[in-house]
């Protein structure tokens, strides 16, 4: 095996690992009526991990560099943005319209202020849905991530060294598991209390943060230290799983309060071992299919469960009683929603999130911005 190049900005295999956790989602949610499908939920630990690594990476090499903060920011803000509002936008305008959706639109209508804020993970948990299939139901994990994107840069900007930064990762993951053995001893075993909460549900983003942190401190090193960490993780877990079985009638959730960390170490041995290491294995990764499917995987996952929830609202009854079993209708809408859910990714993908992407350099230069002071100044002028 051959190890990669220490001062690469760009991971082909990481689009791969991207697209491989888009399909586990659409497995967990178009397919879970197959056998193991509906553990495809572990994608969204996977893009956790990708998450926090790649933004930590981006942000450790730009650190010294002039308005840090804005750049970011605006880079964020162009990937994240148009889509995201624009399907929330989009329902308002027509959700009134449609009368199957009534209740969803009074929910979302009544807590608007938690979507257009990125705290639907907070809104599912302080306020009980309607129905089991929210066409939102999905962003609660791009509102984990967006309270990330916020608060960790300032974190980076204001802790000064690498290792101080890795300590901070270390004990915001300590209380991730912390935080859920405190949910399960006073709000219960609920899946809301430990599947939604931004604090716990960090794990994939501390050890992504990690991996990027300890790759910049020390390039020799980092892939022996990171591995350690993570399968100390795996070990704690195991340990615990252990001595709960030789307890008899010992009730302890032990997956829900060590599981999501030990998923997030799984995934952060798979970054780490692609950006070690060239293999057979990262060649995979690489494949066009999988890289594509990678660099649509955001709108695919912002389009794939609306497209669905509306499929099965409106086509599942009319398949059944013309005689159609139950389980070839489900697979039928499964297959084609994901059809049209790609379809939307591609034209998304190819004339919106890229014509925002393009915008990236000229907002966060120097000169736009000097231009653009010069606009407001003279407009603001009295006459």
């Amino acid at each position: 095996m051959k190890a990669t190049p220490p001062n690469r900005s760009y991971y082909p295999a990481l689009d791969g690992l991207r697209g491989i956790a888009i399909l586990l989602v659409i497995c967990s949610h178009n397919f879970n009526f197959f056998p193991h499908f509906s553990r495809g939920w572990v994608g969204v630990d996977l893009f956790f991990v990708l998450s926090g690594f790649l933004i930590t990476d981006i942000l450790l090499r730009t650190k010294q560099s002039d308005n840090f903060l804005r750049n970011f920011y605006v880079r964020r803000a162009l990937r994240i943005f148009p889509l995201y509002y624009g399907a929330l936008i989009l329902f308002f305008l027509v959700a009134p319209a449609i009368g199957s959706i009534q209740d969803q639109y009074k929910y979302y209508s009544d807590h608007s202020a938690m979507s257009f804020f990125h705290l639907q993970n907070w809104l599912y948990i302080l306020n009980e849905k309607p129905v089991d299939h929210m066409l939102f139901g999905h962003f609660w994990s791009l509102s984990v991530e967006e309270q990330y994107y916020f608060a960790w840069p300032l974190v980076i900007l204001l802790v000064r060294s690498k290792k101080a930064v890795a300590r901070v990762a270390i004990v915001l993951l300590t209380a991730c598991i912390i935080l859920r053995f405190a949910s399960w001893i006073y709000l219960g075993p609920g899946y809301t209390n430990f599947q939604f909460q931004f604090m716990t549900r960090m794990d994939g983003l501390c050890i992504g943060s990690l991996l990027a942190i300890w790759r910049q401190m020390d390039e020799l090193l980092s892939w022996k230290k990171f591995s350690r960490f993570c399968f100390a993780c795996l070990g704690m877990h195991a340990i615990v799983w252990i001595a709960i079985l030789t307890i008899p009638r010992l009730e302890f959730p032990h997956f829900s309060i060590f599981g999501y960390t030990s998923i997030s170490a799984v995934f952060g041995l798979a970054v780490g071992g692609a950006l070690h290491y060239r293999n057979k294995l990262t060649r995979i990764l690489e494949l066009r299919s999988l890289k594509f499917m990678g660099k649509i995987s955001y709108g695919l996952y912002i389009f794939h469960w609306p497209v669905l929830v509306f499929f099965k609202l409106y086509l599942l009854d009319e398949f059944v009683s013309s005689g159609i079993s139950n389980f070839s209708s489900i697979l039928i809408i499964s297959v084609l929603a994901l059809l049209t859910a790609l379809i939307i990714s591609l034209l998304s993908y190819r004339f919106v999130e890229s014509k925002f992407l393009s915008m990236k350099d000229k907002l966060t230069s120097d000169e736009w911005l000097s231009k653009t002071r010069r606009k407001i100044h003279t407009l603001l002028r009295p006459s």
